[in-house]
């Protein structure tokens, strides 16, 4: 009996050791619309309240409103709801209720009417987000899509929604909403597993920090493949420091190892350069690091200017045609970026850039003459082809994030 007492024990300490590796569990979140206005918490001496939005600056009848409240507009004094109802709206410069234009109309504990025209201001009217309809609503006055699903966090709450992307590519986004909610930190994660697979292209995710272009390449005399890349340092989507990469691949496409290299900023390599002995990081007119062929820096030699003239050595392939299997593909909005290539002895063709997807549409889907949102997301791209341009093998590090 002792035993299976201990053995109970156990396994319940594991469910809960399990729960919290995984964090709080999400639950599903209603249309903003279907909150009742008990769903809400307003300050003790708000006691009704009105987010009214408008199409233009000039109009003076909302298209539409949420009301918020402790006590309900028909309960108060005829003359009263009537002053309030024609309460019209005003726009200082800090206006940022969106979209378009709004204002939010509310009467106090004491019957004064008061109009404002910024976020920060109608949620310290909530005080704490502390109900799920509070985050709804936090997302629709920034004008985010209503979430699908919400869990508490330290602060606040956190809400995510899953939707398509652009054709096969699906994307999920997750939103971060705190007290204040003046800014609304948001990640974006897009996938393609509903895309057809790519018979010869393995997609890697890396675990702490998002590849999104390889700058330069370059062959060793045993057909292994060295690799500049560059990448953001944090998986998050509004984080931008970024740090300079040396990987090595086998000519079968496996990662032989990865280094960062410290002390180099994005944008300062030129270009790499391999000898039987070591591979080298070029600037402008120098060396900038030197590695081992295993992947163990050493010191630059004192002659580094020699080593970077004889880049001009590696066998180059010019033009755009050569491009992995299922490149591009306007109708899922996937592309490419080649930023150097190499050839070997045999005349297979090495290509290195990044992988594109273009969540709104590509630039070539712009209208001539017409402004465009033409944001990328992008994966670090390397892969081999033979010298008819098949595809023997491609890797895409973080090109599903």
């Amino acid at each position: 009996m002792k035993k299976r007492y201990v053995i109970g024990f156990l396994i319940g300490l594991l469910c809960l050791l399990s729960a919290e590796a995984g964090g709080p569990k999400w639950h599903k979140l209603k249309a903003l619309s279907d909150y009742p206005p008990a769903a809400f918490h307003l300050k003790e001496n708000v006691a009704y309240m009105e987010i009214r939005w408008y199409r233009t600056k000039k109009s003076k009848t909302p298209y539409k409103t949420i009301a918020v409240y402790r006590t309900p507009l028909e309960k108060y004094p005829q003359n009263v709801a009537e002053k309030f109802k024609n309460l019209t709206p005003r726009y200082s410069n800090k206006a940022d209720i969106l979209p378009r234009y709004g204002n939010a109309f509310f009467i106090d504990t004491k019957g004064k009417m008061f109009r404002m025209d910024e976020v920060k201001d109608i949620v310290s009217l909530l005080g704490k987000i502390d109900r799920p309809a509070e985050a709804q609503l936090v997302l629709r006055l920034h004008n985010s899509e209503e979430g699908q699903y919400y869990r508490k966090i330290a602060g606040g709450y956190e809400t995510k929604r899953n939707f398509v992307a652009k054709g096969c590519v699906g994307g999920k986004e997750t939103v971060r909403i705190d007290g204040s909610s003046a800014f609304l930190p948001r990640d974006f994660v897009y996938s393609k597993r509903k895309c057809k697979q790519r018979k010869h292209t393995r997609f890697i995710t890396s675990k702490t920090i998002n590849y999104e272009r390889y700058d330069a390449i370059a062959l060793d005399h045993k057909g292994n493949v060295y690799l500049l890349g560059t990448a953001k340092k944090s998986k998050k989507s509004d984080e931008y420091d970024y740090e300079v990469r040396l990987d090595k691949y086998a000519r079968n496409g496996k990662r032989l190892w990865s280094r960062k290299v410290k002390g180099l900023e994005e944008g300062i390599a030129s270009g790499i350069f391999v000898d039987d002995r070591s591979v080298s990081i070029l600037g402008s007119s120098k060396s900038l690091a030197r590695y081992s062929l295993n992947g163990k820096r050493q010191a630059l030699p004192k002659d580094g200017a020699s080593t970077f003239h004889k880049q001009k050595n590696q066998k180059q392939v010019t033009g755009k045609s050569y491009l992995p299997e299922g490149l591009p593909d306007s109708k899922n909005g996937l592309d490419a970026e080649i930023l150097a290539s190499a050839k070997d002895k045999k005349g297979n063709i090495y290509i290195a850039g990044s992988e594109l997807f273009y969540p709104y549409g590509s630039p070539d889907e712009v209208p001539d003459g017409m402004c465009g949102n033409v944001e990328s997301v992008e994966g670090a791209l390397v892969a081999k082809l033979d010298r008819n341009g098949r595809t023997i093998w491609a890797r895409v590090i973080d090109g599903n994030e």
